[in-house]
């Protein structure tokens, strides 16, 4: 693990089930806990500035900036874009492709200015390091179930209230009776700010 995302937090694990580490970095800028499970860093704001230089020195087609990641890395595509609004970063991604990634339980933050930032989310139904529901994770931590992530950035791009179903060819056909397979699902009738959706 790597990404801060929430350092200094101790209401996201379980005390008695979480190994405690701590990086160097949480020493150093007083955010010790023993919920937290990356740097202390400000991992948002390295971002911010890499592509602030970047922009200076490449030309960047600013409307097909994409964040994507998995696990730890998906995580922070997920706590990224509000905390690079609130700073008031250039860097603004169109859409987001996080692979099993979550908030953690108190944590969940999808702000109006997020409107117009599309998603498009994996997710394994047996994962236990970043559970898709709101069960504790196989080390500990507590995360908000992706459902409920996935219908709040819905609900900021005026999408439908509920999600359409996807069928296609690898979904196992509507197999979901076993509980090996959730299917695709989509949010329908989003403002054109948001043309891919959620």
């Amino acid at each position: 693990r790597s990404w801060n995302v929430v350092a200094g937090r101790d209401d996201i694990c379980s005390h008695r089930d979480v190994t405690e580490y701590e990086y160097s970095s949480c020493r150093l800028t007083n955010q010790t806990s023993i919920c937290n499970a990356g740097t202390c860093y400000d991992d948002v704001k390295f971002h911010s500035d890499l592509y602030a230089l970047l922009r200076r020195e490449l030309c960047i087609d600013e409307e097909r900036v994409f964040m994507s990641g998995g696990s730890f890395g998906g995580l922070f595509s997920y706590y990224a874009p509000p905390r690079l609004r609130r700073l008031g970063s250039p860097l603004r991604p169109r859409a987001i492709l996080p692979w099993y990634g979550a908030f953690y339980r108190h944590t969940l933050d999808v702000p109006k200015s997020l409107a117009g930032t599309s998603v498009f989310h994996f997710h394994g139904i047996m994962d236990t390091e970043v559970p898709m529901n709101s069960s504790e994770s196989g080390d500990g931590y507590y995360y908000v179930p992706t459902i409920e992530t996935l219908a709040r950035y819905a609900q900021v791009n005026d999408c439908d209230r509920r999600p359409t179903p996807i069928f296609n060819k690898h979904d196992g056909h509507g197999k979901v009776k076993t509980g090996r397979l959730r299917g695709c699902v989509e949010w329908l009738g989003c403002s054109p700010r948001a043309p891919g959706g959620v």
